[in-house]
């Protein structure tokens, strides 16, 4: 869960991503909730790359509240 995400922030939290992602090793989804931050920003920011995982075979998910 990250709140009110900056280009900063969303870039750290992209790199968590990819590192739970590896530490998992495909034993069950990831799920990015995202509070207090732009939907717009929020999909260009981690649409690609949740795009790239789930082309991988990646199970992920992102929420925005």
């Amino acid at each position: 869960m990250k709140v009110r995400l900056t280009t900063s922030t969303a870039q750290k939290a992209a790199g968590q991503v990819g590192m739970y992602m590896r530490l998992w090793e495909g034993r069950g989804p990831l799920v990015l909730v995202l509070c207090e931050t732009p939907f717009d920003f929020a999909v260009s920011f981690f649409g690609p790359e949740i795009a790239r995982l789930r082309a991988s075979g990646h199970s992920v998910v992102a929420v925005t509240v």
